[in-house]
C-alpha cells in the first residue's frame, strides 16, 4: 500500500530525528567511558580547640580573632603547599604572612621546609588537614599580645616518578602590627616520602632569633 506523500516526509522526518539523538547519546557516552579529567582533592582548615592563657582577668578568644589566625593559617596553605603542588610555585601571599625580621629565612633558607616548591607540580594530589589548635597570650589589661595555631597538613601526592607522601606538622605565632596579625615565630616539621627517598626536616626562627 502506498502512503501518503507528506506521512512519508514525517516518518522520514522522525528517523531522522532518532538518529541524530542516537548519535547524541553515543557521544556522551563515549565522552564518559573517555579520559577523565584530573581534579585535586583540598581539604580547608577549621578551628579545633582555643586555648587562652592571661596575666590578668579571664578573657575569651572571639570570633574575630579565631577567623584571623585561621584565615592567616589558610592563606599559608594556599601558598606554602596548594600552590607549588598545582603550579609549581610558591603563592604570592606567602612571603607578607611573616614579620620583615623572619621574613628573609622563610623565603630564603627555611624555604625547602617551610614549602613544596622543591616538590614542584604534581599530576594530582589529596590534601587533608586536621583541625587547627588555636591558643592566646593575654596581658594584665585582657589585651590579646599573641596569638598562635597548630596543624597538620597531608598530602597524598602522584609526581611523575610516582607516589609521595608529605606531611607538614605547622606551628605559627602571630603578634599584632596594625590592624592585622603578622607571623612573628614558625616551627614547622617537613617528612616527605617519595619514590626514590625519605626525609625529614625541621625549620624554625622568631623575631629573637632562631628557636630551637
Amino acid at each position: 500500500m502506498l502512503l501518503p506523500r507528506r506521512l512519508v516526509v514525517l516518518l522520514a522526518l522522525v528517523v531522522a530525528l532518532a538518529a541524530c539523538g542516537g548519535s547524541g547519546k553515543h557521544q556522551a557516552k563515549a565522552s564518559a567511558n573517555g579520559t577523565p579529567k584530573v581534579s585535586n582533592k583540598e581539604t580547608d582548615l577549621t578551628v579545633g580547640t582555643v586555648t587562652v592563657e592571661t596575666a590578668g582577668p579571664d578573657v575569651n578568644l572571639g570570633k574575630p580573632q579565631q577567623k584571623a589566625v585561621l584565615a592567616a593559617s589558610q592563606t599559608y596553605l594556599d601558598s606554602a603547599v596548594i600552590a607549588p603542588l598545582t603550579s609549581g610555585a610558591v603563592g604570592a601571599g606567602f612571603a607578607p604572612l611573616f614579620d620583615p625580621s623572619i621574613r628573609g629565612a622563610a623565603t630564603g633558607a627555611d624555604n625547602a621546609t617551610l614549602t613544596d616548591a622543591p616538590i614542584g607540580k604534581v599530576k594530582k594530589f589529596n590534601q587533608t588537614a586536621s583541625p587547627v589548635a588555636i591558643s592566646a597570650l593575654a596581658d594584665g589589661s585582657g589585651a590579646f599580645v599573641y596569638l598562635a595555631s597548630n596543624f597538620t597538613v597531608n598530602v597524598k601526592a602522584t609526581t611523575a616518578d610516582g607516589p609521595a607522601t608529605l606531611t607538614k606538622n605547622v606551628e605559627l605565632t602571630f603578634a599584632p602590627a596594625g590592624s592585622k596579625w603578622t607571623v612573628t615565630a614558625y616551627r614547622v616539621t617537613a617528612l616527605r616520602k617519595l619514590p626514590a627517598s625519605t626525609a625529614s626536616s625541621t625549620a624554625a626562627q622568631s623575631t629573637g632569633g632562631t628557636s630551637k
